[in-house]
């Protein structure tokens, strides 16, 4: 293929690619893209632009198909960019995490503690993490729903600490009460909102005989069983018991705005966006936060376009979609 032909072929190549471009719909506008904004994009004037892609622009095409080439080479790189810079940060020191961490360190000393936090606060990431360092003397049993009554609750923490040997719930619980007395030790008991009244008082009588220090992490329908629920009276004695209690429904905005400089996000725009998000009770969190983010990042990278608010408005729009079918 001689030079001429292949130039050819890659202004026709360009050509396509611009008016695809133009096709689409501008978020801002609701209209297709207009000269004027790709002009404005690529470094050409937009009536240049706009000849040449109806392949009548007299001038020289190749400059045209050079700056394009150009464009699209500098947008890849913010892209690649903007993909290996919102990599998930990983362990983010927030005032949140900083009191769920001394709650654990509280109870460590031999106390019971309590954190009572909405979704996407982090303390079951914040209560592995300290059990990875304090393996030698903390174990962490999770109460899913099937737990909520004493016989597998303790079976569980059986397990977790001394062997998956099957007895009757009675022995195990005694075991596991001459088990704590030998040291020093952590049970953190992550989703303690889904034990029932029974559970709840069988932690505070292995406290009692072992002085074994518990943090009992769960969200706001724990603190309502302990201290308004049907058993609240006679929950009193578990009550009497936690040293220190944290309450909180959502993450707090320093939370929020340094969990997103972690990922390198800076813009107000994207903030105010991110902030309302992560501040509304009941909307997930930081976890609800990471995902908008990922799913904008890949929005604007298939766009050739580097994260912005934009993008993070449509990710959280495709967050909660419907297709309904009625009929007449």
């Amino acid at each position: 293929m001689s030079d001429v032909v292949k130039e050819q072929v890659d202004i026709e190549a360009k050509r396509a690619w611009l008016n695809t471009q133009k096709a689409k719909i501008d978020t801002e506008t609701g209209n297709p893209v207009s000269w004027q904004k790709l002009g404005k994009q690529i470094g050409v004037n937009d009536k240049t632009l706009s000849l040449f892609g109806i392949a009548k622009y007299v001038g020289r095409n190749d400059k045209v198909a050079v700056s394009i080439r150009s464009y699209r080479e500098s947008q890849a790189r913010n892209a690649e960019y903007q993909l290996v810079r919102l990599q998930e940060p990983g362990f983010v020191q927030l005032p949140t995490a900083r009191r769920i961490n001394s709650l654990l360190e509280i109870a460590q000393s031999g106390q019971i503690t309590l954190a009572c936090t909405g979704p996407g606060t982090c303390k079951t990431f914040i209560a592995k993490r300290y059990l990875n360092a304090n393996r030698n003397i903390a174990t962490m049993v999770t109460m899913e729903p099937s737990k909520k009554k004493l016989t597998p609750m303790v079976t569980a923490v059986f397990r977790a600490l001394i062997s998956d040997e099957r007895k009757s719930t009675s022995t195990m619980s005694e075991q596991i009460a001459a088990y704590l007395k030998d040291g020093n030790r952590l049970l953190i008991v992550d989703e303690a909102n889904n034990l029932d009244f029974e559970c709840l008082e069988q932690f505070r009588a292995w406290y009692d005989a072992t002085g074994v220090g518990i943090c009992l992490l769960g969200n706001e329908d724990l603190i309502k069983t302990i201290r308004s629920g049907n058993h609240r009276q006679a929950l009193g004695r578990l009550n009497s018991r936690i040293d220190q209690c944290h309450r909180q429904d959502c993450p707090l905005a320093d939370d929020v705005i340094i969990y997103l400089r972690a990922w390198g996000i800076e813009d107000d725009a994207m903030h105010r966006i991110l902030l309302q998000v992560g501040l509304r009770p009941g909307s997930g969190g930081l976890r609800e936060i990471k995902k908008i983010v990922q799913a904008a990042a890949l929005l604007a990278s298939g766009d050739d376009a580097p994260l912005s608010a934009k993008y993070l408005r449509e990710a959280q729009a495709g967050r909660s979609t419907e297709v309904l079918r009625t009929v007449a």
